[in-house]
């Protein structure tokens, strides 16, 4: 009988043996699963996190970009007639001639669209001004010095037949303005 329950000791350790190591599988496939998901969530929030510098880096950078270009984007800004300020352009034009003894008249003034811009059109403006020659032509100088981006497309001085020693100047003027 020795043998045979030596046989039973034998296939009840084994069987011991046998739940053990599937339980042991079992706990180990648990932890793995545990230690993958895990990884996988840490992954992620790790791309997450890069993705989050990656932005960030960008958004410092364009706020470095803006703080080095507000000094120019202002000056850009001033040649470009602002949309309500079209008429003190204007009083800037019949100011200048008036300031150096010329007199300004604004024959016509109009909105031109500008193809494929949506934010500016061009303000063109017909304008006759009329005074000594030095003066007229002083004019026209300073129209050159506008603090505005400005097109003079049209000039035609010709000596006035009304007043003698007057000249008169015909130009016809544009000035990129915002919509």
């Amino acid at each position: 009988m020795m043998p045979h329950s030596v046989n039973l000791k034998t296939k009840e350790l084994f069987i011991v043996a046998l739940l053990l190591n599937v339980a042991a599988t079992g706990i180990f496939l648990f932890l793995y699963t545990e230690v993958k998901a895990k990884n996988e969530r840490i992954s992620a929030l790790i791309n997450n996190i890069e993705a989050n510098v990656v932005e960030e880096e960008k958004h410092n950078s364009i706020k470095v970009v803006a703080a080095q270009t507000a000094e120019q984007r202002t000056r850009l800004q001033h040649y470009i007639v602002a949309k309500e300020e079209a008429v003190s352009f204007i009083e800037l034009l019949e100011k200048t001639g008036e300031s150096i003894g010329v007199g300004v008249d604004i024959a016509s003034v109009r909105e031109v669209e500008i193809a494929g811009s949506t934010a500016f059109a061009r303000l063109s403006l017909a304008l006759t001004a009329t005074g000594a020659w030095p003066r007229v032509i002083q004019f026209l100088g300073l129209l050159e010095l506008l603090p505005y981006e400005a097109t003079i497309t049209q000039v035609v001085v010709s000596k006035s037949e009304k007043q003698a020693g007057q000249w008169s100047l015909s130009l016809s003027l544009a000035a990129l303005k915002e919509k």
